[in-house]
C-alpha cells in the first residue's frame, strides 16, 4: 500500500516516528496552522479486517467527542486514496512531544510522588471521559503518555465502551490491566476502568503488575479468581493508606472498588507529598521526569 504524501489536502505526512500491529504513526504538519500534528495510518496488512477496521474508526469517534488536557485530541479522520487507488484510513491526532509509562516503566518502578501524581493524571481524563458515557477499557503503560511538559495524556480510545451503544465491550486489551467482569465478557463501567488504574499505579510502584505467568490465560484466570498481593508486599514501608488505596482499587466485586474516578482522584490527593518533592506548574497534571527521548504519540 502506497501512501499519501497530504491527507484531506491539509496534513502533509512526514517520518514513521512509532509502528503497533495495526498501525503506525506518522510526523506530520498541519498547513493551515503550520503546527505539528501525528497522522495515524492504518496498516496495509489489517485494513481487510472488518473488526479491527471498526476499532480504528470507533477509535477516531469516541475521541475526537472528548476534549481534555489529559486526552491526546483527535483533530481530524477519514479515507484516502493513495497512488496506488488502495484506501488508506488515517486518524490525525495532536503530536505529544514525550515518551509513554512503557518506554518509562523499562528503567523500573518511578518514586512514590511522581506515581501518585500520574496516576492523579490519569484519573483525571477518564473523570471527563465516564462524564460523557465512555468507558476507556484499555488504560495500561502502552496507552499513557508524559509529555515532555510533564503533562500526563491518555490515548487510543480503540477498545471504548459507550453507553449510547447496546452492544457489550470488546473482549480485547492486555489482561494484565484488565478487570475481571471485562474477562468475563460482562458490561463494563467507569469502576472498570478503575480496576485497571490500580493496576497500572501498583506497577508503578513496584516494577510489576499483580498478575503475571508465562501466557495469557494464566493470567486471565488470576485477574478473574486470583488474590492479588499487597504493594507493600512487594515494596515495603509503604504507606498504609496507599496500600488500601490501591487493595480497593483491585477488588474483584465492583462495588467494593471506589465508585468513581473522582473519589479515587480525592483519596490520591489525600496522598499527595509535599509540593517541594515533585513539581507542579500549573493545574493541569504536570510531571517533573528526567529529560526524555522525543516520540510522538
Amino acid at each position: 500500500m502506497q501512501l499519501p504524501t497530504t491527507f484531506a489536502d491539509r496534513y502533509e505526512l512526514g517520518r514513521v516516528v512509532g509502528r503497533g500491529g495495526t498501525a503506525q504513526v506518522h510526523d506530520g504538519v498541519d498547513r493551515q496552522t503550520s503546527q505539528r500534528v501525528a497522522i495515524k495510518v492504518l496498516n496495509a496488512e489489517v485494513a481487510a479486517d472488518p473488526a479491527l477496521v471498526s476499532r480504528f474508526t470507533r477509535e477516531a469517534e469516541i475521541a475526537s467527542g472528548l476534549h481534555h488536557p489529559g486526552i491526546v485530541a483527535v483533530l481530524h479522520s477519514g479515507e484516502e486514496n493513495g497512488p496506488d487507488q488502495a484506501c488508506v484510513r488515517y486518524i490525525v491526532m495532536e503530536y505529544v512531544d514525550g515518551r509513554t509509562l512503557r518506554w518509562i516503566l523499562r528503567d523500573g518502578p518511578v518514586p512514590v510522588p511522581v506515581a501518585l501524581k500520574i496516576a492523579h493524571g490519569v484519573l483525571g481524563a477518564l473523570e471527563h471521559a465516564h462524564v460523557a458515557g465512555v468507558v476507556h477499557c484499555d488504560i495500561k503503560p502502552g496507552n499513557v503518555m508524559i509529555a515532555s511538559s510533564g503533562q500526563v495524556k491518555v490515548m487510543d480510545f480503540g477498545t471504548a465502551w459507550a453507553r449510547d451503544t447496546t452492544e457489550p465491550p470488546q473482549v480485547v486489551g492486555t489482561v494484565q490491566y484488565m478487570s475481571p467482569e471485562h474477562i468475563r465478557g460482562e458490561r463494563v463501567d467507569p469502576r472498570s476502568d478503575l480496576y485497571s488504574v490500580g493496576c497500572l499505579l501498583f506497577q508503578l510502584i513496584t516494577g510489576r503488575t499483580p498478575f503475571d505467568g508465562d501466557d495469557q490465560a494464566t493470567v486471565a484466570a488470576q485477574q478473574v479468581g486470583g488474590t492479588p498481593p499487597l504493594a507493600s508486599a512487594v515494596m515495603p514501608f509503604l504507606p498504609d493508606a496507599l496500600d488500601r488505596l490501591i487493595a480497593t482499587a483491585l477488588a474483584k466485586d465492583r462495588g467494593d472498588r471506589q465508585q468513581t474516578a473522582t473519589q479515587m482522584r480525592a483519596e490520591l490527593r489525600a496522598l499527595d507529598p509535599p509540593r517541594s518533592t515533585v513539581q507542579r506548574t500549573a493545574p493541569t497534571e504536570e510531571i517533573a521526569l528526567v529529560p526524555a527521548p522525543r516520540v510522538a504519540g
